[in-house]
């Protein structure tokens, strides 16, 4: 499945490998991907600069903004010797004609009553929009944003944590945050200890699994089980450390609630609350949601801005309480 990264500029030449378009085609297709960055109200460049800007006659520029205008996709206004004006926009409209396919987002796994939810409310808000939408899944941030770095998604949901510290060593990410709660419930961390021990009795636990791929999970591990408190960490892939659990490589491991096949109490696992003031403070800064997208996919951007947050949020409260089955 390939993203729509690579071949979205909105600023390229017609050129002339463009076999078989016309020139005013290429355009119009152009002239949209630039349409799709800016916002109403917002001045558009003039028909020079858009001569400059994608290497066509002024008449070929001026042909296009009227093809865009008379199907709908935008509506200008222009204003004398102060320039013309955006309008509005029919995204749909404007996303199809600039012919840059469907974007890739990717998510994660969606294990738990949360992420099942905002799942199925992502994929109705793309509907809603009428913009095609390719979804893949995994578990681990810095999985999820390699698969950006490698041009096989166009964006991601992280943790609020995982998000903000992104964002703070590189801010060429954006960020888009939705409803609290709306990544992790409140409590739905907790630790597991493997049969045999008390959850409690911390001197009888030391080896303890941690995914580094996962900011999140590192991040609580780190701070329930600190190194220099004598912990050892095993290392391992979130989804399958309840096996090490279960048959005795790791002694304890943070979880966070999802839905498994079998309760883990039926393998003799038992659980208790995070203890680490450290560990609680650092959940709390996780619970929000956050869309990552990097700030030079400006359409992309533009068209995350105009996602429905409060209906988003309604639809994923009902896939949580049950009221509407999770699809996605």
């Amino acid at each position: 499945m390939r993203s729509m990264r690579s071949g979205s500029s909105p600023s390229s030449h017609v050129s002339p490998d463009d076999v078989g378009l016309s020139k005013t085609l290429i355009a119009v297709q152009l002239l949209a991907r630039d349409l799709l960055t800016r916002v109403p109200g917002e001045r558009i460049p003039t028909a020079l600069q858009y001569q400059q800007l994608i290497g066509v006659g002024s008449g070929t520029v001026q042909k296009a903004l009227r093809t865009l205008q008379s199907i709908g996709a935008v509506k200008l206004h222009p204003r004398g010797h102060t320039g013309t004006f955006l309008v509005d926009v029919a995204i749909a409209q404007l996303w199809s004609f600039a012919s840059i396919g469907a974007p890739t987002a990717v998510l994660p796994l969606a294990t738990s009553p949360e992420l099942m939810g905002l799942a199925t409310a992502l994929r109705e808000e793309f509907k809603r929009l009428q913009i095609p939408l390719q979804v893949l899944y995994t578990y681990g941030s810095g999985r999820r944003l390699e698969l950006i770095e490698r041009g096989e998604a166009d964006f991601t949901v992280l943790s609020g944590a995982a998000a903000q510290d992104l964002c703070d060593n590189d801010p060429t990410w954006q960020t888009l945050s939705l409803a609290p709660t709306s990544f992790y419930y409140e409590n739905s961390w907790f630790i597991l200890t493997r049969r045999g021990l008390d959850p409690l009795a911390t001197n009888s636990i030391r080896r303890i699994g941690i995914d580094p791929s996962s900011h999140d999970h590192a991040m609580i591990t780190e701070a329930e089980f600190p190194l220099e408190s004598g912990y050892e960490y095993v290392e391992g892939n979130f989804p399958f450390m309840t096996e090490k659990l279960a048959v005795g490589e790791i002694d304890a491991m943070a979880w966070h609630q999802s839905s498994l096949a079998i309760p883990l109490a039926a393998v003799g696992i038992r659980t208790r609350p995070l203890q680490q003031p450290a560990a609680l403070e650092a959940v709390a800064r996780m619970h929000t949601a956050m869309i990552v997208v990097h700030s030079s996919r400006k359409e992309l951007v533009r068209a995350l801005q105009l996602l429905d947050l409060g209906a988003l949020a309604s639809l994923q409260g009902k896939v949580i309480s049950q009221e509407v089955l999770p699809l996605y």
